[in-house]
């Protein structure tokens, strides 16, 4: 099963360093928000010792590099980023189309995840979605939120009505969304309702901060046995028929050609 987990690990912790290994996640190694600033060059030392010990471990992560606004930290991270020929970048506090100019012209990446941190940021989102090399994006809705004098859990309408925006948006840029992290890793029971919640929106992997996360995380964003059988079902009937056919009913079975679209979809899964 691929994993639905997209775990930060702060790159200047040694100790959760050596334990990656045992992660069944895609992993994040972190220089920014988890990293303080006395220990930023410590984190790049370690991520260049890791790609001398495990580089395929590395090549197959995401390093969240710094902000373009931490100008400095920024200009490090790119040194690192072209050192260690990083394709997977995500790049956090997106909010001028002018860094994603800057980061591609010098880096060339396979993959890179923005981080849409503010409503100035949401409202030209379509703009930095349009670069090519950028291939999903996520929300940091505590970011996001913060503005707003209230707890945010009161406000659970507008974090899942912006969450559903932001999941309808992306997908009509023809890039994924992806699920931001949850500070719920005391409370699992919550955590996991969060997760349906998220899956119900149309959300397939999302972000952790707590390896007790990544379980709840993997078992909730796979396909259940109930959707396996049923996409079993439509594409063994679907095998005996043209895909371009019109609906069809097989032996009480309707079959479309959006329904046979869905099913490989969750049998890729």
């Amino acid at each position: 099963m691929d994993s639905k987990s997209l775990h930060f690990i702060p790159a200047d912790k040694e100790s959760y360093l050596r334990k990656i290994n045992s992660l069944p996640s895609v992993l994040i190694f972190d220089l920014e928000d988890s990293v303080s600033s006395s220990m930023k060059e410590q984190a790049r030392t370690n991520l260049l010792a890791l790609a001398e010990e495990n580089s395929q471990r590395l090549k197959t992560s995401y390093v969240r590099i710094n902000a373009f606004e931490n100008r400095e930290e920024f200009e490090r991270d790119m040194l690192l980023v072209k050192e260690l020929d990083l394709q997977r970048l995500i790049l956090p506090k997106v909010d001028d189309p002018r860094t994603l100019e800057l980061l591609g012209a010098e880096a060339a990446l396979d993959e890179c995840m923005i981080l849409i941190e503010s409503f100035q940021a949401l409202r030209s989102m379509e703009t930095y979605l349009d670069f090519d090399f950028v291939s999903s994006a996520a929300l940091g809705i505590e970011d996001l939120l913060a503005p707003i004098p209230f707890l945010n859990a009161n406000l659970k309408t507008l974090k899942d009505g912006v969450m559903l925006d932001f999941f309808l948006r992306v997908n009509a840029c023809e890039k994924e969304p992806v699920a931001t992290i949850s500070l719920e890793f005391d409370d699992l029971e919550s955590f996991e309702k969060e997760c349906w919640s998220l899956r119900s929106m149309g959300y397939q992997r999302k972000m952790s901060i707590h390896p007790s996360q990544i379980e709840i995380i993997n078992k909730v964003f796979a396909p259940t046995s109930e959707e396996v059988e049923w996409a079993t079902r439509i594409q063994e009937i679907s095998n005996n028929f043209e895909e371009s056919l019109s609906y069809s009913n097989v032996n009480g079975t309707i079959v479309s050609p959006p329904k046979v679209i869905k099913a490989k979809k969750i049998l890729r899964k």
